[in-house]
């Protein structure tokens, strides 16, 4: 079988500069896009190498660390428009429903699998996306986002990563329990 192309939407990659350059300023998104090989304004519904999206995340990671890479995450569903809205107002049941939907839209590979079964327990598993810690990271916050904006007192554990040899990246987004 052959590869699958990896490629990111355009806009969903340039919601982590628009990141940068709010919490670092104009000289922070100029480096981080340099850095990241991302020229102009990348075009919503265009696909690109998924390879800027990493950079970003690489380049955030070594400005920031781990916090700043969460901290992105976290900055994600309060600025995805639909999803955004439905994080406000939606149960967590449709938000995770509507990040495996939007998965597909995203990306050119992988896939995301969600199981809502239990009541306040979110199961999200990534399959051929793994690209490196920081991603990782970087899910983790989107999800921390998530809780976040919908006001509740949950929290996201990963339990399984693919870089460490496990099918897939899982995170168990607990929607209203302490860690």
């Amino acid at each position: 079988m052959p590869e699958v192309e990896r490629k990111t939407r355009g806009d969903a990659i340039n919601t982590y500069p628009k990141f940068v350059k709010k919490k670092w300023g104009a000289d922070g998104y100029n480096a981080c896009k340099e850095a990241s090989g991302i020229q102009g304004e990348l075009k919503t519904g265009t696909y690109y190498p998924d390879e800027m999206m990493v950079n970003v995340y690489k380049w955030i990671h070594d400005k920031k660390g781990d916090q700043g890479l969460l901290e992105a995450g976290r900055f994600i569903p309060a600025n995805l428009g639909v999803i955004g809205w439905l994080a406000r107002f939606g149960t967590p049941e449709m938000i995770i429903k509507r990040v495996q939907k939007n998965f597909g839209e995203i990306y050119t590979f992988g896939r995301g699998e969600v199981d809502v079964s239990k009541p306040d327990v979110s199961v999200v598993q990534f399959y051929d996306i793994y690209a490196g810690p920081e991603r990782c990271l970087v899910w983790k916050g989107i999800f921390e986002g998530f809780i976040s904006i919908t006001k509740r007192q949950g929290y996201v554990e990963k339990t399984k990563c693919a870089g460490k040899g496990d099918p897939c990246c899982e995170y168990i987004v607990y929607w209203n329990k302490s860690s």
